[in-house]
């Protein structure tokens, strides 16, 4: 906990946050610990925004951004919006700074959605 919690302090003083990658064994708690520290610091201590999403449910491009648009940001759309709607729509009520846990990524189909994310100024 305390190495996820170091990989994020940047965001304290308004930077991006290194990537972080967990991995381990089935059960390790991976993702009590990702979702505990990402809940703790940006709720509790940065309010910013933060989400989860499980890429193997959400294993497509556009599969989170939807994810990420209704969670993240909070604005539905469509759930056969195009890749430019979803991308503007996030983009556009994206604030400054937040944290996206990406779960079970190595199930993501479609890798272009690191780009696209990669593209959020203040994104973690």
């Amino acid at each position: 906990m305390n190495e996820v919690t170091d990989t994020l302090a940047p965001i304290e003083d308004g930077q991006r946050a290194e990537n972080c990658f967990l991995f381990g064994p089935s059960g390790a708690g991976k993702t009590t610990v990702a979702r505990a520290v990402v809940r703790e610091l940006c709720h509790e201590v940065l309010d910013v925004p933060y989400a989860c999403v499980n890429c193997w449910w959400n294993y497509t491009r556009n599969a989170v951004l939807e994810r990420l648009s209704r969670d993240f940001v909070g604005a539905a759309v469509s759930l056969f919006a195009s890749m430019s709607t979803l991308l503007d729509r996030v983009h556009r009520d994206f604030n400054e700074s937040g944290v996206i846990i990406l779960d079970e990524i190595d199930q993501l189909r479609e890798t272009d959605l690191l780009y696209d994310l990669h593209e959020f100024r203040g994104l973690s």
